[in-house]
């Protein structure tokens, strides 16, 4: 699918729809210019449009609140297509959800035009230092400045990726998504599921693991209703772009600190901040139902935290 028949997929998605709100970015590439979509629900665009400009801006602090919000994110690599086409495929059922379970949701289909577009997995010419999924550094005791602090290591503090004092470029795609979460109601964010596809690790089937913060035991029924569909990677050595390998937990988790999206938002204080991995050789119909079944399934546990009722056992 090109990048211009996915958006008209998408559009006539949207049309259906008078619950989302579609705000389009547009981004200078030499290749053209890309279009960047951001979605809202309807009700949480019109609150934000309402506040003072600096009130939905993110704060870089643990907020540990109890918020109403899902952020879903798809396609900051350009060639792990299938997170862009989970929510092509799944969006009305994710939207119909989410306003059933009174949630509220921001989605970002697409989070790189440029790489989708040249089936790449970084921006098209512009790959920054550390590619699309760039959004978090630590600076630890003795000074220094990374990016990776792997399954949590001692820090002194941390920085968005883009903080100007840090002098980072960015690749242009990440670089206008940070300005825009910058002025989402991040505050009010308490699930982020970050929708990748791995396309690296070597495996000749279908499998799906997971990476995640906190309590992972909580997430135990969302992976109990994967494994009836795909096999989960449980302790089994992963190797997509670490410097050494990672072995997944029982239930086939991952967790590590890597300054990508899903980091930040731990970082701020969101509940559930998982990134969702299929592997290559997963058909893409199935790990868009994968994808699927994460993203309701975190809109249960988001309404269920604001109710007050834990998701059981």
């Amino acid at each position: 699918m090109t990048l211009n028949e996915y958006n008209a997929a998408l559009q006539q998605v949207l049309d259906g729809r008078g619950d989302l709100e579609a705000r389009r970015h547009a981004i200078p590439c030499p290749q053209g210019p890309r279009t960047l979509l951001q979605l809202r629900s309807a009700g949480l665009a019109r609150e934000v449009a309402g506040l003072p400009q600096s009130a939905g801006r993110a704060r870089e602090t643990n907020t540990a609140h109890r918020g109403d919000t899902v952020l879903i994110m798809a396609g900051l690599h350009g060639d792990e297509v299938a997170g862009p086409l989970s929510l092509l495929r799944h969006l009305n059922e994710i939207v119909d959800h989410a306003c059933a379970s009174g949630v509220q949701l921001i989605v970002y289909p697409l989070a790189n035009p440029s790489g989708f577009a040249a089936g790449t997995r970084y921006a098209d010419g512009d790959r920054g230092k550390l590619g699309n999924n760039d959004f978090l550094r630590y600076e630890l005791e003795d000074g220094s400045i990374v990016g990776d602090i792997g399954g949590g290591r001692l820090f002194r503090r941390w920085r968005w990726s883009s903080d100007p004092q840090l002098g980072l470029q960015l690749p242009r795609e990440t670089a206008l998504i940070h300005r825009l979460l910058r002025d989402d109601p991040v505050e009010r964010v308490a699930g982020v599921i970050d929708l990748h596809q791995d396309l690296i690790t070597k495996e000749p089937g279908a499998m799906a693991y997971h990476y995640g913060f906190g309590d992972l035991a909580r997430y135990r029924p969302i992976v109990a209703e994967l494994a009836r569909m795909i096999p989960i990677a449980r302790r089994r050595a992963i190797n997509a772009g670490q410097p050494t390998p990672m072995w997944t937990d029982g239930d086939g988790f991952l967790v590590r600190h890597d300054g990508t999206l899903t980091d930040l938002f731990y970082r701020l204080g969101a509940a559930h901040c998982l990134a969702v991995e299929t592997s290559g050789a997963t058909p893409l119909e199935l790990a868009c139902r994968v994808n699927c079944a994460w993203v309701l399934g975190v809109i249960d546990l988001v309404r269920q935290r604001r109710e007050g009722s834990p998701r059981p056992a």
